[in-house]
C-alpha cells in the first residue's frame, strides 16, 4: 500500500493542533514558561534558551508542586491530567513563589492591606460586548459582596484619583502566552491596585455562555484587598476559572480570610443577630 508522504505530515500538524486545543501547555518549553509564570520555577527560566537546558530535577520538582497545588496525583511528569489543568483559564497571578508567603492555612493572606476602609474605583476601560451600564452594576454587586463582611466602603469614580483601577485590554500587556488563557490579574502597589481583564473573550451575566463576569471580579477584587490563591475549589480565590455558578458566594475560607486582614462588618453581624433573635422569639 502506497501511503502519501505529504498526507502523513498533513495527519501529524492536524494532531498536533487538535491536541494543543484540548491541552493548551503541550511542549516542555511550553510547560517551563508556565510554571515560571506561576512561581513554580524561577522566573528566568521562562527564557526559551534557558528552558532547553533546565534540568530533570528541577523540572520534575517543579511539576510535582504543581500537582500537590491543585490535588493531582505526584507524578512529576507532564502527564494528560497535568496538562489538562495547565490549559484551563485561569487568573493570572502567581500561586506560589518568592512573592507568596509560606502557607500555614487553608488560605494565604495579608499580601496587601488598605489603610483605610473608604476606597475608590474607576472603570477606566469597558469591553465592547456588554453595556456600560451591566458592567457597571455586575462590579458594583462583587464590591458588595466584600462589603458585607468587612467595614470596607467602595465609592465608584468616573474621573479623578482612585484607589482601585479597573481595565479590560485586549492583546499583550505582560501576562498572556499562547499556550494557556489569562482570563483577568491584579497587579498592586502600596497606593494603587490595578485590575485588568481580558477585553477579548466573551464576558457574560447570569449565563454559562462566555466566562461570568461577576465571578471574575470577585477573585481579583480578593487580590486587590490582600488575599492570595486558595487550594480550595469551593473559594472565590480558586486558581482556574470554574464556570458560571448561580449561587456564587464567598466561602467560609474566603470571610475568614479578609476578616483576619480587616476585621468583620459590625453593621451586618448586628442585623443577623436580630434576625436570629426574632426567629427564636416567633418559635
Amino acid at each position: 500500500m502506497t501511503i502519501c508522504k505529504s498526507c502523513v505530515v498533513l495527519g501529524l500538524v492536524f494532531l498536533s493542533y487538535m491536541l494543543g486545543c484540548v491541552f493548551g501547555v503541550l511542549t516542555n518549553e511550553q510547560a517551563v514558561t508556565y510554571l515560571s509564570q506561576y512561581g513554580y520555577l524561577k522566573p528566568s527560566m521562562k527564557n526559551s534558551n534557558v528552558a532547553n537546558i533546565i534540568s530533570e530535577e528541577a523540572m520534575v520538582k517543579a511539576i510535582r508542586e504543581f500537582q500537590s497545588f491543585f490535588g493531582l496525583n505526584l507524578t512529576g511528569r507532564l502527564d494528560n491530567d497535568t496538562l489538562h489543568l495547565m490549559s484551563k483559564p485561569r487568573c493570572g497571578n502567581q500561586d506560589v513563589g518568592e512573592f507568596v508567603p509560606t502557607r500555614t492555612r487553608r488560605y494565604i493572606s495579608h499580601n496587601r492591606k488598605w489603610e483605610i476602609n473608604d476606597l475608590t474605583y474607576n472603570i477606566i476601560k469597558y469591553p465592547k460586548q456588554l453595556d456600560k451600564s451591566v458592567i457597571d452594576s455586575e462590579i458594583r454587586r462583587a464590591f458588595d459582596l466584600w462589603s458585607e463582611v468587612t467595614p470596607l466602603r467602595f465609592t465608584h469614580k468616573k474621573s479623578g484619583k482612585v484607589n482601585i483601577n479597573i481595565r479590560f485590554e485586549e492583546g499583550k500587556h505582560g501576562d498572556r502566552n499562547s499556550s494557556y488563557t489569562v482570563l483577568s490579574h491584579t497587579f498592586n502597589s502600596k497606593y494603587v491596585s490595578d485590575i485588568y481583564f481580558d477585553g477579548s473573550i466573551k464576558w457574560s451575566v447570569n449565563s454559562k455562555e462566555g466566562t461570568n463576569l461577576f465571578q471574575r471580579v470577585v477573585h481579583e477584587l480578593g487580590h486587590s484587598l490582600g488575599l492570595f490563591h486558595s487550594k480550595k475549589e469551593s473559594s472565590v480565590m480558586f486558581v482556574i476559572d470554574r464556570g458560571y455558578n448561580p449561587n456564587f458566594t464567598l466561602s467560609s475560607d474566603d470571610v475568614e480570610a479578609i476578616q483576619a486582614i480587616y476585621g468583620s462588618n459590625n453593621k451586618t453581624e448586628k442585623v443577623n443577630l436580630e434576625k436570629d433573635h426574632d426567629v427564636l422569639k416567633n418559635n
